[in-house]
């Protein structure tokens, strides 16, 4: 006889559920979860509190291992399934000793431009230590580690995803809402839609490029420098032209760890090498977007 059992898909609490399927399209494992559910509710929760917004955070909960969201607005009740009366909320946002502070927030945050703040912060501090404890981590041997050592640096490096998380949540508020400004206002101004604002947008800075870009760019201009590079990007066996490249002596160093990274990109690689200039770049951001997508 054989045992069959039933998946149920309960909604994990009151109000409305949303399957989060674009970052996770399929169960996330139980390691490291938990952590990854505070740090988001708890770095976005920072994030919408430095810019005065009335939607706090998102609440998280997983259902078979798939991860469920609902917005969270600021001082509501657990749960709620939408705003209070149009007198209710005129009179929280007048009475409500912390909602009138968080909307006094959000005009500071407009008047002082604090995002500019918070970019030198991530550029001068976050990022740095972050690079650092990154390198820290990746530096360890694990093939000489004992069982203790192994279990001690499982718990770091743990702890680290958490504290990543918590961070990139914490910067998505000064990442959107200066651009979402822009774009209302132009379009406002001008009529344009909002992918045609933007479009103009594109390659203005290096990290509008990808994450990347930088050693895309340079690899795109060592192959288009070399024929046989060239050739091999043509070539039907994917793994066997990344193996050639990856042994070629001058691609030692980082170029090799970027070819491995981009396994299922010979394509994209290949619209670098026909490109130029600017374009190149461009390119190189997408590839580097399609690596982030395929999760490689």
């Amino acid at each position: 006889m054989t045992e069959t059992s039933t998946v149920s898909w309960t909604a994990p609490g009151p109000g409305p559920w949303e399957a989060e399927g674009t970052h996770f399209p399929k169960p996330i494992p139980r390691f490291g979860r938990a952590g990854i559910r505070r740090a988001f509710m708890s770095g976005f929760a920072e994030g919408t509190a430095r810019y005065g917004l009335l939607l706090s955070h998102f609440e998280v909960e997983f259902v078979n291992g798939f991860w469920y969201q609902q917005p969270a607005a600021f001082g509501a009740p657990k749960g709620a399934k939408g705003p209070p009366p149009g007198p209710v909320l005129w009179l929280l946002t007048r009475l409500h000793p912390g909602m009138r502070a968080r909307i006094r927030a959000s005009r500071d945050a407009f008047a002082n431009k604090v995002w500019r703040e918070d970019l030198r912060r991530w550029d001068e501090v976050d990022k740095p230590a972050a690079l650092k404890r990154h390198a820290t981590l990746l530096a360890v041997d694990l093939a000489v580690c004992d069982d203790e050592t192994l279990a001690t640096h499982l718990r770091e490096v743990d702890a680290h995803t958490e504290a990543m998380v918590g961070l990139h949540h914490k910067y998505t508020i000064p990442c959107i809402l200066p651009v979402g400004d822009l774009m209302a206002h132009v379009a406002d101004w001008t009529g344009e839609s909002p992918s045609s604002i933007l479009e103009m947008l594109r390659g203005s800075t290096p990290i509008s490029r990808g994450i990347l870009a930088e050693e895309l760019t340079a690899l795109a201009s060592a192959v288009r420098g070399d024929a046989r590079a060239r050739e091999l990007l043509t070539s039907s066996d994917a793994a066997g032209a990344i193996a050639e490249l990856c042994a070629a002596r001058r691609r030692r160093e980082r170029r090799p760890r970027v070819l491995r990274c981009h396994r299922a990109s010979r394509g994209r690689l290949r619209d670098l090498v026909e490109v130029g200039g600017r374009d190149a770049r461009d390119a190189a951001g997408r590839c580097a977007g399609h690596r982030q997508w395929r999760g490689q």
